[in-house]
Order: C-alpha cells, then sequence, then structure tokens
C-alpha cells in the first residue's frame, strides 16, 4: 500500500510598515475563523496548517487542500487590505515508486483578482498542443 501526500510550506508576508503584534493578532483571528469555517463546512480536517508570526502567515500541510489554502489566503490578504502578491507552490509525492504518482503545481493570488494556479503535468502537457 502506498500513502500520497501533497506538501506545502510558504510564507505570505506583511508589508514591513504593518509587521507587529496587531497585524498579527488580526491576522491569527482571520485564519482561525476561516479554518473553522471550512471544517464546520466539510467536517473533516481542513487540509492546511497556519502559523501566525510577527512578520507574516506561514502556511504548511503534508494534506494540502489547494481550495481551502486559497480560501484561507484570499481572506487574509481581503480584511488585512494586503496588495502585494501572494505565491505558493506544492508537491504531490508518494511513499512508494508509483508510476504518474509524482507532480506539483503553483498558485498566485492577489486581492480583487481570481486566483491563478498551474499543475506542473497539465502545464507540460499543454505545450504540445499550441
Amino acid at each position: 500500500m502506498a500513502d500520497y501526500f501533497r506538501t506545502t510550506w510558504s510564507k505570505l508576508y506583511f508589508p514591513k510598515d504593518m509587521q507587529g503584534k496587531t497585524m498579527q493578532d488580526r491576522a491569527l483571528a482571520i485564519a482561525e475563523r476561516k479554518t473553522n469555517e471550512l471544517e464546520g463546512r466539510d467536517e473533516e480536517y481542513c487540509g492546511v496548517n497556519v502559523t501566525v508570526e510577527e512578520d507574516g502567515v506561514e502556511f504548511y500541510s503534508n494534506e494540502l487542500d489547494i481550495d481551502h489554502m486559497i480560501e484561507i489566503a484570499l481572506a487574509l490578504l481581503d480584511e488585512l487590505k494586503l496588495d502585494e502578491a501572494f505565491f505558493f507552490s506544492w508537491a504531490d509525492t508518494c511513499s512508494r515508486d508509483r508510476l504518474n504518482s509524482f507532480g506539483g503545481g503553483a498558485c498566485a493570488l492577489k486581492r480583487g483578482e481570481l486566483p491563478f494556479w498551474v499543475d506542473a503535468m497539465d502545464l507540460a502537457r499543454e505545450h504540445f498542443k499550441r
């Protein structure tokens, strides 16, 4: 039997002039609220771990739910009024060698804009369809 993982570790940084305890407290409240909403809606683990520090918010997981991470990050960008873009990537891995069980992708988020994300395999396949 094989175990499959979708792993990420990335950080949404606060602008230098917004770093500090007040921003940290606001971000923590937003992240906790969104995580509780997601877990209540899906009745399971949200798929994203969040740690709030003075200079930003770290996201990490071995069981990443990309849609949930996007929801949490967009809530932070919107409610904290952060204009900087946030980028994250992930790796799809398997505990055993399995055909087509490895890959990954990346996502770009910006307040007021639709998320943009790519899957590595899909992007590679599209190359010769042009």
